[in-house]
């Protein structure tokens, strides 16, 4: 039976069929006696194999392969399933015609570029059952890694390709960064290489645009009309020598004409003609006419629009006159040296010189200091320099001393009984000892029968070390220091009424909405709320609180205030190591409330009005009406102007520091000292817009009437100008 085995499927109790001719070989087969040998030939390399072989020795390919129909092996050559009679012709001829297709698609798209869907047709070829022949999977996995290898070169040089197009076109080589890009085939083209074909071509077309733009214009000579386009065009090909040598005729013409308007006192026009020029001014001359132009401009804008008549503006004016020769400007300088001269001679008087603008940009109105004068000799007040604006604060204190205070706070440590809280004590004269940031400022308050009011000492003691960045210990030794000073010079007896502050921000404010009960009642209500509203423990703050008269129905509106022990304790400590007694300490923003609202109802005024206390290191807003007070305090004050002076002028910070107070120093650099004032007073009008936004959010009301600027700052140069007017109505 051994030249059966290649032909008989199985031997069984089922009926047994030829591999050729499918005659049951129960029955006679007609090839049953032809001679048989024991060899299986491969298909893939015609090598002879043992017929007991699974594999060509030769190539590896299956000699044997299962029936689709009942999955019994066969020899890979029978024409039918030994064991089932299935026709088996056609399996390979499929697999032929499968593997051709497939192999012809993905060289169909490997042809076309597309390296990634040739491989994809190809691995579902390999993986399908439509594929019986191992040599023909092993072709398709040849062809797949030869096609992933061209892909990699593929990428590699489109990358390279775009690289060396990118530096071309960074290098304003747009014709050959072009040709590189549209070299590359689009099939292969990537999002980046695209997106800088687009670039290039846009600006390929724009730089024709703009040449043909110029070519027109200047045949027509319209050399300004053309300067825009130069420049525009020599952003695309800074390089190009006949634009720079077009640019630079016609830059020469600029100057000319420029120097002629400036001449004239065109101000307007000359800036306009320089302002044309752009970036293609480059040379030295063009910069510093430009940089001239603009300031003058700037100037002649201010000048325009100042509300007050200051050293500020007379040197302004000056300037304008002396870099022109405008008639105009000569006449002006006449003017506004004639109406200083006139302000000079009434200390704190104050000048107005363009009208006041109908639209406040605040939104109310602003002025400098108070509008009603009760005290006795304060309005005249002029000592080292100092006017009236610094003591409002001190007075404010002086006043809680008199009795006449309506918020009589202390925030001392000293012992009181609940009731004494807001209590006023009576003196006939009184001290209020304020501590700035770079002084200290006293008034003595004479008042004999509670009304008439009168000046009595009115000082302010320098810091010996006036550095805003001092620490505390340097500052508590100038308080010190300066505390000493005070009471030797004016001899200040330790029985004496000294009403002292404490900086506003050391002390924190809070609105409360009370029951209206029994005295007993509301202490308890009220030290509950307090010991829940304050952010500190009770026994490490000393806090007082006063009661709005005007509170309503069954509740009452108390105001509190609260300062750390140990904050309180320094200022009380420095009094006593000089031999004298603190009486109450107040809060900075609550004494400005306490003098102006004593102002306004002596004047029978009952208006919300707004103060702002410019100081050198900070500024604090209060809002005083006889129902409420509110107060901010942020970090702009006269040092944050010294500052701005010292960098945009190159200044020492004791040089910027004395031109800030005279602009005489500024010299022919007065616009630039005022353009220099600019940046801080928009931080100014932020914050005060901001603080007067918060108030309206926080008590729910209207903004108040009026803005009243008070303190060091007051005397800004320029103060009532950038608080009226929109900034923007100020810059070029």
């Amino acid at each position: 039976m051994g030249g059966l085995d290649r032909i008989v499927a199985r031997i069984g109790s089922r009926r047994l069929y030829c591999f050729s001719c499918l005659v049951s070989i129960n029955s006679k087969c007609r090839q049953f006696s032809v001679e048989t040998t024991n060899t299986l030939v491969c298909v893939a390399c015609n090598t002879p194999n043992s017929a007991n072989q699974k594999f060509c020795l030769n190539c590896g390919e299956g000699l044997w392969h299962p029936c689709p129909e009942c999955e019994e092996s066969n020899p890979l050559n029978s024409a039918f399933c030994g064991s089932c009679g299935y026709d088996l012709r056609n399996l390979l001829k499929e697999s032929e015609g499968f593997y051709e297709t497939s192999l012809l698609q993905a060289k169909e798209k490997a042809a076309a570029l597309d390296l990634t869907a040739a491989i994809r047709i190809l691995l579902a070829a390999i993986e399908s059952p439509s594929l019986h022949l191992k040599s023909q999977k092993d072709k398709l996995k040849e062809l797949v890694k030869d096609y992933r290898d061209q892909k990699k070169e593929q990428k590699a040089d489109t990358e390279d390709r775009y690289e060396k197009a990118k530096h071309l076109f960074e290098n304003s080589s747009r014709s050959s960064a072009l040709k590189i890009l549209k070299d590359i085939p689009r099939q292969i083209r990537t999002a980046e290489v695209e997106e800088l074909i687009s670039k290039v071509q846009h600006e390929v077309e724009e730089c024709k645009r703009l040449s043909k733009t110029i070519e027109e214009l200047v045949s027509k000579k319209d050399l300004l009309g053309a300067l825009p386009h130069i420049k525009a065009l020599a952003v695309y090909k800074p390089e190009d020598e006949k634009l720079k040598k077009l640019a630079g005729d016609i830059l020469r013409r600029v100057i000319q004409s420029v120097e002629k308007f400036k001449r004239q006192g065109k101000y307007s026009e000359a800036f306009s003609l320089i302002s044309k020029v752009g970036d293609l001014g480059s040379s030295d001359t063009i910069i510093r006419l430009s940089t001239e132009i603009k300031e003058i401009v700037w100037l002649a804008n201010y000048v325009k629009k100042a509300q007050t008549v200051d050293i500020g503006l007379v040197k302004g004016i000056e300037t304008l006159a002396s870099a022109t020769d405008n008639d105009q400007n000569k006449k002006l300088f006449a003017e506004v040296s004639k109406r200083f001269k006139e302000a000079k001679s009434v200390p704190g008087k104050l000048l107005g010189w363009s009208p006041v603008p109908k639209s406040p940009s605040l939104g109310l109105p602003v002025t400098i200091g108070s509008k009603f004068h009760f005290i006795e000799g304060f309005e005249g007040i002029s000592v080292e320099g100092s006017s009236n604006l610094q003591f409002h604060v001190a007075a404010g204190l002086a006043i809680q001393g008199l009795g006449l205070a309506t918020i009589a706070l202390d925030l001392g440590v000293q012992k009181k009984s609940f009731f004494g809280f807001g209590g006023k004590k009576t003196a006939k004269t009184a001290w209020g000892i304020d501590f700035g940031a770079s002084s200290v400022k006293a008034v003595k308050l004479n008042c004999e029968n509670q009304q008439d009011i009168q000046l009595e000492v009115v000082d302010v003691i320098r810091y010996r070390n006036q550095d805003p960045m001092a620490s505390n210990s340097e500052q508590r030794s100038n308080m010190l220091e300066a505390l000493l000073k005070l009471k030797a010079k004016h001899d200040i007896k330790k029985d004496a009424v000294i009403i002292s502050t404490l900086n506003p921000n050391q002390v924190l404010g809070r609105y409360l909405s009370l029951p209206d009960a029994d005295s007993k009642s509301f202490k308890s209500a009220l030290e509950f709320e307090v010991k829940h509203q304050i952010p500190f423990p009770v026994d490490e703050v000393a806090w007082d609180h006063y009661v709005f008269p005007n509170s309503n129905g069954q509740k009452k509106l108390a105001f509190v205030a609260a300062a750390r022990k140990k904050d309180s304790e320094v200022i009380g400590e420095m009094f006593t190591a000089n031999g004298m007694k603190l009486t109450s300490l107040q809060s900075e923003s609550v004494a400005m409330y306490n003098y102006h609202l004593l102002a306004a109802s002596r004047a029978g005024s009952t208006a919300s009005n707004a103060i702002l206390d410019l100081g050198s290191v900070s500024s604090t807003l209060t809002i005083v009406s006889p129902y409420r007070i509110w107060s901010r305090t942020f970090g702009v004050g006269t040092n944050t102007f010294t500052k701005s002076l010292s960098r945009n002028l190159r200044l020492t910070s004791e040089q910027a520091d004395e031109m800030l107070w005279d602009l005489s120093k500024a010299d022919e650099n007065i616009a630039k000292a005022l353009m220099s004032l600019e940046e801080p007073y928009r931080d100014l009008v932020t914050e005060i817009g901001r603080s007067l936004k918060g108030y309206e959010n926080d008590m729910e009301e209207k903004i108040p009437g009026l803005l009243t600027c008070v303190g060091g700052g007051a005397s800004l140069h320029g103060l009532m100008t950038f608080l009226r007017h929109d900034l923007k109505d100020l810059s070029v």
